[in-house]
């Protein structure tokens, strides 16, 4: 499989999680859940620019700082603040995520809303450093 082909496919599960997923876990008041989801798609989202660009990616949930470091070195069309933005989100949801996932801590409506607004920037940050293509239902 090529880099693109991986980075359509990781892009493609990243707006899934966000369409299906959790929306759904909205609606049913899963607020661990769309924490969880969340993270999972802004992990997806990144990890799928890194491949379009062809960077490898450690296996691990936060690769923040790798993309902020690869924006700025190819350069990608994102500004500084962008960058923090998608640096703090990433970072903060990874720490939440495994809280979530192991229900070591009740998330409320107001942090799920949060956490699916953070996923909801970095997928709009990301969404024109790929094929518009990627973007549209299958």
């Amino acid at each position: 499989m090529t880099n693109h082909e991986t980075a359509r496919l990781l892009w493609g599960q990243a707006l899934e999680i966000r369409a299906s997923e959790l929306a759904d876990d909205v609606s049913k008041g899963s607020w661990n859940l769309c924490v969880r989801r969340s993270q999972e798609a802004v992990e997806l989202a990144l990890k799928a620019v890194l491949r379009f660009v062809g960077l490898d990616y450690p296996k691990r949930h936060d690769v923040a700082d790798l993309f902020v470091d690869a924006a700025r070195q190819r350069p990608l069309p994102l500004d500084s603040k962008t960058l923090d933005s998608i640096r703090r989100i990433s970072k903060d949801l990874a720490e939440q995520r495994g809280l979530a996932f192991y229900m070591e801590k009740e998330f409320g409506r107001e942090e799920a809303a949060r956490a699916v607004q953070g996923a909801d920037a970095v997928l709009a940050a990301l969404k024109p450093l790929l094929p518009p293509a990627w973007s549209k239902p299958a």
